[in-house]
Formats: structure tokens, C-alpha cells, sequence
């Protein structure tokens, strides 16, 4: 298998964490004034399912996998937090407007 097959399927793997994280991150929902719930064990379960695919390409020695799962997964968290502001904002227009 490909260091880029590998790093799509170690991807794909921490993707849902990441965006079950960065839907209920605390300092996101204060901001829209929405309840927060206090980060708890359900919250560093995620952040160990988030982390776990690249503990496993680092384990089995596909460093350049893990390269590449680290730059993509910190690309695609930003790409999360900009879909979320502008999924939010045009919440807030069509609310207001």
C-alpha cells in the first residue's frame, strides 16, 4: 500500500473526531451565545480517536504517511473552522435579516 493511500485511510479515520470536536468546542458555541457543556471524558475520547491513526502510521514506521496525515489534518482543521464561521454567519444573517 502507498504512503498516500495510507495517509487517506488514517485521514479519514480522524476526520469525524475532529468534527465532532470543533462542532461542540466550548469557546465557539460561547461566542454564539448557545450552552456549553464542560469538556469532559467524552471530549479527550475524541481527542484519542483523533490522535490514534497517527500513533498507528508512526508505529508500523510509515513516517512519510504520517507526514502527510499531520499537514492534511491540520489543513483540514482549518478548512473545518472557516466552514463553520461561514456556515455561522450566514446563520446570523438569514436570523437577523
Amino acid at each position: 500500500m502507498s504512503n498516500t493511500l495510507w495517509a487517506l485511510c488514517a485521514l479519514a479515520l480522524s476526520l469525524l473526531p475532529l468534527w465532532r470536536l470543533a462542532r461542540h468546542d466550548p469557546k465557539r458555541l460561547r461566542s454564539l451565545r448557545q450552552p456549553t457543556s464542560s469538556p469532559g471524558p467524552d471530549r479527550k475520547r475524541l481527542v484519542v480517536l483523533l490522535l490514534l491513526p497517527g500513533g498507528v502510521l508512526a508505529a508500523i514506521g510509515q513516517w512519510p504517511a504520517f507526514l502527510i496525515w499531520l499537514g492534511s489534518l491540520t489543513a483540514g482543521g482549518w478548512l473545518l473552522v472557516q466552514l463553520l464561521a461561514q456556515f455561522t454567519n450566514d446563520n446570523s444573517t438569514r436570523k437577523s435579516g
